[in-house]
């Protein structure tokens, strides 16, 4: 069985909170679809750049828990722009952090795998604009 964590960000609007838990059981089933033990979840409500910093510290928690695979519910959970992506790496990198070089699958519930690395991004986030 894989071992996962799940990542998480809603939008601050007036249903914030509700979609937020809707998003979490969506990816949960999805996990369970696939077999995978969901061993963490991480996210919140904000706008994608305070998402950072708890994506980064999942990110370390993973590699020290052994997790195999993050997941979130589509990559824009996390970055939408060129510019949000390059600030991403830019921060993993301060923290020592490679996206092209994890060491964990990163995965987004369309089945794209490795969503984040820079191959992917470029035929994906950056013609992408939008914040779910």
């Amino acid at each position: 069985m894989n071992k996962v964590a799940i990542y998480v960000r809603q939008s601050n609007h007036s249903n914030a909170a509700e979609a937020l838990e809707k998003q979490k059981a969506e990816v949960s089933e999805y996990c369970a679809s696939k077999g995978f033990e969901v061993c963490d979840t991480v996210g919140g409500i904000g706008d994608r750049l305070q998402g950072f910093a708890q994506f980064i510290r999942m990110v370390k928690d993973a590699k020290e828990k052994g997790v195999d695979k993050i997941v979130m519910k589509s990559t824009n959970r996390l970055v939408a722009t060129k510019e949000e992506y390059t600030q991403l790496k830019r921060e993993l990198a301060q923290e020592g952090i490679d996206l092209d070089n994890l060491g964990i699958e990163i995965i987004a519930m369309d089945g794209t795998h490795n969503c984040l690395q820079s191959s992917v991004v470029e035929d994906f986030i950056f013609n992408t604009n939008s914040d779910e």
